[in-house]
């Protein structure tokens, strides 16, 4: 599916809303919540976005800030469901 930003259907909606043909802008509203369904995005961007880097306009550098943390918040993120669970945080 395209990533169009019009919110209809893309797989990422909203992911980037154009504000002139050069500059685009995200914000909260645009990651989905709670915490699993941020996850679930999180994971297919990650997934999508490296598979399409050339038809988003990327290179494999551009997804570093994102793929570097990536073993990290998946360590993290059991620990964290397990203790909202617990109703520890």
């Amino acid at each position: 599916m395209p990533v169009d930003g019009s919110g209809s259907g893309s797989t990422f909606p909203c992911a980037s809303r154009r504000i002139h043909e050069s500059e685009s802008i995200t914000t909260a509203d645009d990651f989905p919540g709670p915490d699993a369904n941020f996850q679930a995005w999180q994971s297919n961007f990650v997934v999508y976005a490296n598979a399409n880097l050339v038809a988003l306009g990327l290179a494999a550098p551009d997804m570093a800030p994102i793929t570097a943390p990536q073993p990290g918040w998946a360590m993290a993120f059991p620990a964290h469901v397990a203790a909202v669970n617990a109703d520890v945080i």
